[in-house]
């Protein structure tokens, strides 16, 4: 494999995890917009994220700021 397909392939996979994260995300607050109220928990058990811990910090931080 050449570098340059070396450098790629990690960074796709980190894009991949920030769209899954971004994409639940986006849902979380759309509840909280429509006056629902999400439960961090929930969305954390039902999520296939390769990086949970990294989509409970994004979904405190929505949390809080609704």
């Amino acid at each position: 494999m050449n570098r340059a397909g070396a450098d790629t392939r990690p960074r796709a996979e980190k894009i991949g995890r920030r769209n899954e994260i971004d994409s639940l995300c986006d849902a979380f607050e759309a509840a909280w917009s429509t006056g629902q109220r999400p439960s961090v928990d929930e969305y954390l058990s039902s999520a296939r994220v390769s990086a949970p811990s990294e989509l409970l910090v994004e979904l405190v931080r929505l949390e809080h700021f609704y």
